[in-house]
């Protein structure tokens, strides 16, 4: 949950920051913040899991090959 809300956070502080880089009032659109909280937890929703599956992934990768090298060793 705390990655969701660091995306959320993220994805308003990246549309404040489009604005006054544009020179336009910092809260000029508020539906454009409330589409970039989206994208930002959903972003950060994502890259929770790949994470998992990567770790998951390698973790399986290194039984395996544990298991092999044990194997060609007997």
């Amino acid at each position: 949950m705390s990655a969701t809300v660091v995306g959320a956070l993220l994805g308003v502080g990246v549309q404040l920051y489009a604005n006054v880089a544009q020179k336009l009032p910092a809260l000029s659109s508020p539906w454009r913040h409330a589409a970039s909280a989206v994208i930002g937890a959903g972003f950060a929703s994502l890259v929770l899991d790949v994470e998992e599956r990567a770790t998951k992934d390698v973790q399986e990768r290194m039984a395996a090959r544990v298991a092999a090298d044990t194997k060609q060793r007997a």
